[in-house]
């Protein structure tokens, strides 16, 4: 990390790489009986972010590039579901830290395969995100639009495409999450699939499966 500055104007630049590492563990049970999700993620990103420390303004630009790994198992073995992808992004956010309100646009491509008992697919999706929100309020909206092109193993040059948006929203304070899709994601492509969102209003949101 590099920071450099005028402590009279409040100018400032800050720019940071790094790499981070994600675990997700979760197990519990549904109408479909118990599951359990497993997923790993490692992400090298590279920001810049040009601010005015008095005014509170930033603008910050960046990009990333995530590999990471999915398994989901259904009750008794009824189905394995593997996943494994990169995803290489580019993100643009401008916020104000006084308000604490802020706006990101991610752009991505993200290649990607899935597997469950004799069916693979390989796809390859491009997606943007656009996050609004308030981190004072711990409030966000985000409206995720994506569209791939997709095969299966044995089907030989045949490729197909998919398309949806996805729709998230949450409010930390008020326990309150939300979450909905229109069109068909890389999930319903596959023959099973157990989507182990709980976003109901006063409970644990566990983990909302996105396609990122």
């Amino acid at each position: 990390m590099s920071k450099s500055g005028n402590s009279v104007t409040g100018n400032y630049t800050l720019s940071q790489n790094g790499t981070d590492t994600d675990n997700f563990v979760d197990a519990g049970s549904d109408t479909l009986g118990s599951f359990s999700v497993s997923e790993t993620s490692t992400e090298s990103f590279n920001d810049t972010t040009v601010g005015n420390a008095a005014s509170g303004a930033y603008t910050l630009s960046g990009g990333s590039t995530t590999t990471y790994t999915m398994r989901e198992v259904e009750s008794g073995g009824l189905y394995t579901l593997t996943e494994t992808g990169v995803d290489g992004a580019t993100q643009a956010e401008s916020g104000n830290v006084v308000t604490a309100a802020y706006l990101r646009v991610v752009t991505g491509t993200d290649s990607f395969t899935l597997a469950e008992s004799a069916t693979t697919m390989t796809a390859i999706e491009s997606y943007t995100d656009t996050v609004s929100g308030n981190t004072a309020q711990d409030t966000s909206t985000t409206t995720t639009t994506g569209s791939g092109t997709y095969t299966y193993a044995g089907s030989g040059s045949s490729w197909w495409t998919y398309g949806y948006t996805l729709v998230e929203g949450g409010n930390a304070r008020a326990g309150s999450f939300s979450q909905s899709m229109t069109g068909t994601d890389r999930y319903s492509l596959m023959t099973s699939f157990d989507n182990v969102a709980n976003t109901p209003n006063g409970k644990d949101p566990k983990y909302l499966f996105s396609v990122l």
